[in-house]
This record gives C-alpha cells, structure tokens and sequence, in this order.
C-alpha cells in the first residue's frame, strides 16, 4: 500500500489545468493518472519540517506523499503556486 501513496514523477501538462502523476504501484493501471488541478490540495508548505510533503488528491482513498530530499524539484515556484495550494 505504501508505495502506491509515494510519487515517483509529477508534472504539468500542456493544457495548464490538469497534471500527470506517476507512482510506484504494482498494478499497471494504478500507475499513471491525470488530475485536474482543481481536484489537488496541499496538506504541507514545501518548506516545511519532515521529508515528505502530503498532496490531497480528490476521490483517491489516502494522501499522496512526495520525497521533498531526494526528489527533485526543477521550477519550485510553478510548483508552489500552481500545484501545491491549499484548495478543499
């Protein structure tokens, strides 16, 4: 169960109002999805204390966890004020 809350790739699609998420489960079709933003809150600032920042996907069972040391982040301001807002 663990390693399908971890994300392993986020990132923006080219429409600007949705993003792809891809994580490390074990079925296939868990995988990869697509969300529109507005169905994704943030539960942490990405500055803050811990190693994971907590990512709220609406009509998914747990939070989505994103590694803040060991990912990277390559437009950390996009990523904050675009993705990681505090919406619901």
């Amino acid at each position: 169960m663990y390693p399908a809350r971890c994300i392993r790739r986020l990132y923006l699609l080219k429409d600007g109002s949705s993003i792809g998420v891809v994580t490390y489960a074990l079925w296939p079709s868990a995988r990869k999805f697509t969300v529109p933003l507005e169905n994704v809150s943030a539960r942490t600032a990405i500055k803050g204390v811990g190693i994971f920042h907590k990512l709220n996907i609406r009509n998914r069972w747990l939070s989505h966890l994103v590694n803040k040391h060991e990912g990277k982040f390559h437009n950390k301001s996009l990523y904050e004020t675009v993705i990681a807002l505090k919406r619901f």
